[in-house]
């Protein structure tokens, strides 16, 4: 069994069921006057506070010898025990309603814990549903930090007569995985799993036609191509499949002979803004949809050729593939794959935008279809449902696509849809751009820049690499799509112009 425990022993699990599986409501914190150290327990009901205070005064009493003459609490009414500390000879002391400072110990207590709390689920990026492991370390660590209002020394030292021994203490959460993704072919020459994993992928390149197996004429050259191994997990970490993808070294490809144009159109961010004040306005159907492994459909027009992946053997001497149609990892494969999709379109009566060629329209009388290309991520809208369902037909049969149902994540952006329209915020984009620049912990202002501040090109001294600057700048850019407040901070103010020249400054 699993016990709740403050990182003394190491827990190891590959399943996360044994962790979500607690589902706590709130804690009870008993502190110690005299050592200040601290126990927390965890209860699914209130009414489980009578059975913990017994079972802790309990502990007191067997393993330290001692009893407990006075218990301090706020006036709630699981705290409604009389009967057991009068039996006990146990004097209990209660702050008056709304006198949280009568009991100002443990509420001061109660901050400090959940400030480390919240300092540790923001360091290790793990969800709410962790907050009570959170807490537990929390409290562990509180106990053995030395402390003023014990000369310096902690609540372990005081309460056992010894130092803690931090040599237990280990980082709230580690990294710990049995199989690691290889890099090479190399590596899983002898694993079976991974050689499924690329007989599957082999597989399915070769149904869909996508080489033929020749020699390599004379004066031809042909490509290299490696594999991209990745580890797919379920919801409970536990490991789904074994993903194997064959790419292409498009950087050894030649300019004018193995491609010409690489260019591919996709949707303006305007277009999209545009769309779905259209579904808000008329309150047309919003649809999403993934194209599976939209890059193989794309057919080549150039000859390129390329070496036999590792792990497919010919019988014929000097033999390499010859691409029928284009794979990942070609500089033209996007391009190719947007061609095929609208033609597609096209032969299905869907006429292309002059004004954005990644937008596709049909209209028949009082219809409107409306579908947007992004690479793979596809939107569809219009107020005519069955024309939406047939065009998804025809594109399943064609491309084999995953419907993703209403539009709810596209581009960055996050697509909530309620009765008084259609609402886009960019939440988790933002707290990325804050997690990578260390920021997560910072407090929020009131203006998005401080009118008083003037900065130099000449001021600080030159970053060595500005590129991370400049990276900033440029998702601040985009975040300015669903946050017009900071355009001028960001487009008409100071940041844009040092991007050549990026001093360090110290605001």
């Amino acid at each position: 069994p699993w016990i709740l425990d403050s990182e003394a022993t190491d827990h190891v699990s590959s399943s996360l069921q044994f962790f979500i599986s607690y589902h706590i409501i709130d804690p009870v914190t008993v502190l110690d006057d005299h050592t200040r150290y601290t126990w927390t327990f965890f209860m699914r009901f209130k009414n489980e506070t009578r059975m913990h205070i017994i079972n802790f005064i309990n502990l007191i009493e067997n393993q330290f010898n001692t009893h407990i003459k006075t218990i301090r609490t706020n006036n709630g009414i699981e705290f409604s025990m009389h009967d057991f500390f009068n039996s006990k000879g146990i004097i209990h002391q209660t702050s008056c309603t709304e006198t949280p400072q009568q009991n100002g110990i443990v509420e001061r207590k109660h901050q400090h814990l959940l400030n480390v709390t919240r300092a540790l689920l923001f360091h290790s990026g793990l969800p709410h549903i962790f907050w009570n492991f959170a807490l537990l370390h929390a409290t562990y660590l509180s106990n053995c930090i030395p402390t003023p209002f014990l000369q310096n020394t902690s609540p372990f030292n005081k309460l056992f007569g010894q130092p803690c021994d931090i040599s237990v203490l280990k980082n709230f959460i580690a990294s710990i995985s049995t199989v690691t993704e290889p890099t090479s072919y190399a590596e899983v020459a002898k694993s079976d799993c991974w050689l499924k994993a690329m007989k599957a992928e082999l597989d399915a390149l070769q149904t869909n036609h996508t080489w033929t197996l020749v020699t390599l004429p004379p004066h031809k050259h042909a490509i290299g191509c490696r594999w991209i191994y990745k580890i797919k997990y379920n919801v409970d970490g536990s490991i789904e499949r074994y993903k194997a993808r064959l790419v292409a070294k498009g950087y050894t490809q030649m300019e004018g002979l193995d491609y010409l144009d690489t260019f591919s159109p996709v949707a303006k961010l305007t277009t999209v803004r545009l769309l779905l004040a259209l579904a808000s306005i008329f309150n047309w159907h919003l649809k999403q949809l993934d194209v599976n492994n939209a890059f193989l459909h794309g057919e080549l027009h150039e000859e390129v050729y390329m070496h036999l992946p590792p792990g497919l053997h010919s019988t014929f001497p000097n033999q390499v593939c010859k691409l029928q149609r284009s794979i990942y990892g070609l500089k033209q494969a996007s391009r190719q794959w947007f061609a095929r999709l609208s033609s597609f379109l096209l032969r299905h009566g869907y006429h292309q935008s002059q004004s954005d060629h990644s937008l596709f329209l049909k209209f028949s009388g009082s219809s409107t279809t409306a579908l947007l290309v992004y690479v793979d991520d596809v939107v569809l809208t219009g107020n005519n449902i069955s024309e939406i369902q047939h065009i998804t037909q025809f594109l399943d049969v064609t491309f084999k696509i995953k419907d993703l149902g209403d539009l709810k994540y596209f581009l960055g952006l996050e697509v909530a849809r309620t009765k008084s329209g259609i609402h886009l915020s960019q939440r988790k984009y933002t707290l990325d751009i804050l997690s990578d620049c260390g920021m997560l912990a910072s407090c929020p202002v009131a203006t998005p820049m401080d009118y008083s501040t003037r900065l130099s090109a000449t001021t600080g001294t030159p970053l060595s690499d500005p590129s991370a600057y400049r990276r900033l700048i440029g998702r601040l850019i985009y975040l300015t799509t669903t946050r017009p407040d900071i355009t001028h901070a960001v487009h008409h103010h100071y940041l844009p112009s040092f991007m050549l020249c990026v001093p360090s400054w110290a605001c």
